[in-house]
């Protein structure tokens, strides 16, 4: 008589996919390749979120391939995968539809890694997205713009700019928007650290952080920054204040 073997679950299944991307197990490569064609969704995520991480540019195509075909989430950490390996910007027309998906977090990691590949093709996409429902993306969009767009960007931005009823979006619009050389932006931008909302005020000096600030900017922005420091409760936000000062001393 024939024994049946049984099939393992799918909780099972994952959890020895996640052993050997933990261990960086021989073979790891074959194995992600497999697993992004598994039947189920959650080792599939599982899969796309490892490529990038592990840094198997091989895979790429493989993570293209199925964005057209899969859920939701792997779909996210498909498209991050494949920021996080930029090796091929002809990429970039595959991903431009993602930015009308369905869901809000596709959407959002598509306007991020649009600006990470870089290509002038983004452009007039990502402007179209400055009024997306969602301000993660308007937000997502808006900054990848600071990477890509010119100065003649730079009245379609502040046309959105005007329409933006979001504190969180607006920081990125000031901060972007300095980028292309609208440096007066900068006031605005600094007046967000009295906002009332602490992720807000945060988020203002993460911008500050990354944006390349001309030196006569500096002495404004470390002024604002102790300013803030004297008041500050929040202990996420004291801690990007410090930051952002050991960074323009």
């Amino acid at each position: 008589m024939r024994l049946r073997t049984r099939r393992a679950t799918v909780l099972e299944k994952y959890d020895a996919l996640a052993e050997k991307i933990d261990n960086n197990s021989i073979g790891l490569e074959d194995l992600l390749k497999k697993a992004l064609h598994d039947k189920s969704p959650r080792v599939r995520w599982l899969a796309a979120d490892s490529v990038g991480k592990k840094r198997f540019a091989s895979l790429v195509p493989d993570l293209m391939a199925i964005l057209e075909t899969t859920d939701s989430i792997t779909r996210r950490y498909s498209i991050r995968s494949i920021g996080d390996l930029a090796v091929d910007k002809s990429d970039t027309r595959k991903l431009l539809k993602f930015l009308n998906d369905p869901d809000e977090l596709v959407r959002v990691e598509t306007a991020g890694v649009l600006g990470i590949l870089g290509t002038r093709l983004s452009v007039k996409p990502l402007l179209n997205a400055l009024s997306d429902e969602s301000e993660l993306v308007r937000s997502n969009a808006v900054y990848s713009l600071g990477t890509l767009g010119t100065s003649k960007n730079i009245a379609t931005i502040e046309k959105y700019l005007a329409l933006e009823d979001s504190d969180m979006a607006k920081v990125d619009f000031y901060g972007t928007l300095y980028t292309l050389g609208r440096t007066h932006y900068l006031s605005s931008l600094l007046g967000m650290l009295e906002n009332n909302d602490w992720a807000v005020r945060n988020s203002t000096l993460h911008t500050l952080f990354d944006l390349s600030l001309l030196d006569g900017d500096k002495s404004s922005v470390i002024k604002e920054v102790r300013g803030l420091l004297r008041k500050e409760k929040q202990e996420d936000v004291i801690a990007s204040a410090n930051d952002l000062l050991v960074s323009l001393s």
